[in-house]
């Protein structure tokens, strides 16, 4: 067994180490061998500030993997929600077209007067007409 480690040189370690001195750098400054400050700092998990941040950016990569992999399955959700409502607008496109559409044709058999009359009459005529029917619409 070694010599035992004053509290004085403890307290000398974990500063040094701190510091980011090597161990080599730590045995020169305490008279002890490079080999006996590596075991002691070893035993005690005294690390190197470069050690500390290795470790602390190895933790954030893990954090940052998460968050990556969770926001990855948010966005898979979010595309699925936005097909499934681009499908829904879609059908409520063809819906909406083919509902004016019969009803222009139900307008065109209902008052043929509408269709006989220049074109700025007609628009406002229809305008008038296919409001009526759109609030109808709705409100069914």
């Amino acid at each position: 067994m070694g010599l035992r480690y004053l509290s004085e040189e403890i307290e000398e370690i974990q500063t040094l180490a701190e510091q980011g001195y090597t161990n080599k750098q730590i045995a020169d400054k305490l008279g002890r061998t490079p080999a006996a400050i590596r075991n002691y700092r070893h035993r005690n998990k005294i690390k190197t500030k470069t050690q500390n941040s290795i470790q602390t950016l190895k933790e954030n990569e893990k954090t940052l993997n998460k968050n990556v992999k969770r926001l990855q399955s948010q966005i898979k959700i979010l595309q699925t929600r936005h097909r499934e409502v681009s499908n829904a607008l879609q059908l409520d496109k063809t819906t909406l077209n083919n509902r004016l559409e019969k009803a222009l044709y139900t307008m065109k058999n209902q008052k043929p007067e509408l269709f006989k009359i220049t074109t700025e009459q007609q628009l406002g005529k229809l305008a008038g007409e296919l409001t009526g029917t759109f609030l109808k619409w709705l409100i069914s």
